[in-house]
C-alpha cells in the first residue's frame, strides 16, 4: 500500500462507522422519505425471497423504527388482500446481501462505500490536475452527501451514473468494449428507478456514434437494453407491475404513514383510485419559469443552496461536443421533471434539496475542462457555509434549518405549499 493511501483508508473506516451509527442514533423514531419501502424491500428479498408485504415485514418495520415503517409504499390488485412493495428493485437487489450481513444500518454503510468509491475514482480520473479542493467541495459540501445516511437509493443511482460516465471517459480513444457494456448495464439499472437517467446513457451513445465508434455505441445500447429488460421482467414477477412507482390501470398504489395494512381493521384502500391522473402539462407550462427560478435558488430545492459546486462546474464547462451532449441530457431531464410534476418535481416531503436532481449531480463533474483549485472556489464554499452545511446537519439530527436568516433570504417554493411539503425543515 502506498503511504498516501493510508490516510484515505482511515477516513473511509471512520466514515463507514459514522454511517452505520447514524442510522441507529437518529432522534426521530420514523424513517425519512421513502426509506421504509427500500429498507423493507431489501429485508424481504433476503429473508423471504419475494417482495410481498406480510406480517414479518411489518414486525421488522417496528423493530427498525419505533414509530413503524412510516411512508411504506405498497400496491395491490385485489383491494388489499395481496400486498407488494411499490418501488423499483435494482437498489434492493444490491442492498439485500449487505443488509443481511449488517442489518438495516448496512444500507448507509453501502451508500458510504459507493460515495467514497466515486471520490477515489474521481481523484484518479483527474489525477493530472490540482483538483483535490474542488473534489472535496463537490462531494462533501453538497446535499448529495446527506443521502449517504439514508436507506434510499439516491447514492446508488448517483454511483451508477458516475461509474457509467467514468467508464466512457476511460475508454476515450480506445475500443473499450467491455467498459462500454458495463456502462450500459449501469445506466440501465439507474433508469429502472429514474427513467430520465436513460438520457445520460443516450448522450454517451450519441457521442460514441458521432466519433465513428459505432460498435461501441451499439454495445452500450444493446447491453443497456438487455439489462433493463431482465430487471424489468424480474420486477414484474416480484411486484406484479412493470413500473410499480407509477402503476397503470388495474393497480392501486398507496404510501402508508401511521396506519398500516395487516394491523388495521379499516379498508385502507377504499378511497384510492386504480390509476393516477395524467400529468397536468398545462400547469407545468404555466409554472415553468417560476419553477426554474426555484430550481436554481429556491429555499427548499435550489442548486445554489444545496449543490453550489454543481453551478460552478457548469460555469467551468469546456465547450466541446461531448460536454454539450451531457449538459443537454441534464437540461432535458430537468425540463421533463418540471413539466410532468410541477408541484413535486423536487421529490416531495423528506427530500434534502432536490432529490430528483441529485441523482444527476455526478454528471456535472464531467463538464469542466479542468478542476484546478482557484479563487473561484471561494464562492461555492461560501454558499455551502451559508446554506448547505446548515441543511445537512439538521437532516441528520431532525433540527430546523429553514428558519435561519440565510434561508429566509431565498425564494419560497409556493408551488409546493399545497402538497404536504414540510417547509420547516427536513424530517
Amino acid at each position: 500500500m502506498r503511504p498516501r493511501s493510508l490516510p484515505f483508508l482511515c477516513l473511509c473506516l471512520v466514515l463507514a462507522g459514522l454511517a452505520a451509527a447514524s442510522f441507529r442514533l437518529r432522534p426521530s423514531p420514523f424513517p425519512v422519505g421513502d426509506e421504509a419501502t427500500h429498507v423493507l424491500m431489501a429485508h424481504s428479498l433476503w429473508a423471504d425471497h419475494d417482495l410481498a408485504f406480510d406480517e414479518g415485514d411489518l414486525e421488522a418495520g417496528y423493530r427498525i423504527w419505533n414509530g413503524g415503517p412510516s411512508g411504506v409504499a405498497l400496491l395491490t390488485r385485489d383491494a388489499g388482500r395481496t400486498l407488494r412493495y411499490a418501488e423499483p428493485i435494482a437498489w434492493a437487489l444490491a442492498a439485500a446481501p449487505v443488509q443481511a450481513l449488517l442489518g438495516p444500518a448496512g444500507l448507509p454503510v453501502l451508500n458510504m462505500a459507493l460515495f467514497l468509491a466515486m471520490l477515489a475514482a474521481a481523484a484518479w480520473l483527474f489525477r493530472d490536475q490540482a483538483a483535490g479542493v474542488f473534489l472535496a467541495g463537490f462531494f462533501f459540501a453538497s446535499a448529495a452527501f446527506g443521502y449517504v445516511f439514508r436507506g434510499s437509493p439516491e447514492v446508488f443511482l448517483m454511483a451508477c451514473v458516475f461509474f457509467g460516465l467514468a467508464l466512457w471517459r476511460k475508454t476515450a480513444g480506445t475500443s473499450g468494449m467491455r467498459g462500454l457494456v458495463l456502462a450500459g448495464a449501469l445506466f440501465a439499472a439507474a433508469a429502472l428507478h429514474e427513467p430520465v437517467l436513460a438520457l445520460v446513457g443516450l448522450a454517451v451513445a450519441v457521442d460514441l456514434a458521432l466519433n465513428g465508434r459505432w460498435k461501441g455505441a451499439a454495445a452500450l445500447v444493446l447491453a443497456g437494453a438487455a439489462v433493463f429488460g431482465v430487471l424489468a421482467a424480474g420486477q414484474r414477477k416480484l411486484t406484479g407491475a412493470w413500473s410499480p412507482a407509477s402503476p397503470r390501470e388495474g393497480i392501486q398504489r398507496r404510501a402508508f404513514e401511521d396506519e398500516f395494512p395487516l394491523e388495521s381493521q379499516a379498508d385502507l384502500w377504499q378511497a384510492y383510485g386504480k390509476s393516477r391522473p395524467a400529468p397536468d402539462l398545462g400547469t407545468g407550462l404555466r409554472l415553468l419559469l417560476r419553477n426554474l427560478g426555484y430550481f436554481l435558488a429556491g429555499r427548499n430545492t435550489g442548486l445554489l443552496a444545496y449543490l453550489p459546486f454543481g453551478l460552478l462546474a457548469v460555469g467551468l464547462m469546456a465547450r466541446d461536443r461531448s460536454r454539450w451532449l451531457l449538459l443537454s441530457a441534464v437540461g432535458a431531464a430537468v425540463l421533463i421533471d418540471l413539466l410532468a410534476e410541477p408541484h413535486r418535481w423536487h421529490g416531495g416531503p423528506g427530500a434534502l434539496g432536490n432529490a430528483r436532481f441529485v441523482v444527476l449531480y455526478p454528471v456535472l463533474l464531467f463538464l469542466p475542462g479542468r478542476l484546478a483549485a482557484r479563487r473561484s472556489l471561494i464562492l461555492p464554499f461560501a454558499a455551502a457555509a451559508l446554506w448547505t452545511a446548515p441543511a445537512l446537519v439538521p437532516a441528520l439530527v431532525s433540527g430546523n434549518s429553514l428558519d435561519l436568516p440565510a434561508f429566509r433570504a431565498l425564494p419560497l417554493e409556493l408551488t409546493l405549499l399545497g402538497d404536504g411539503v414540510q417547509l420547516s425543515g427536513p424530517r
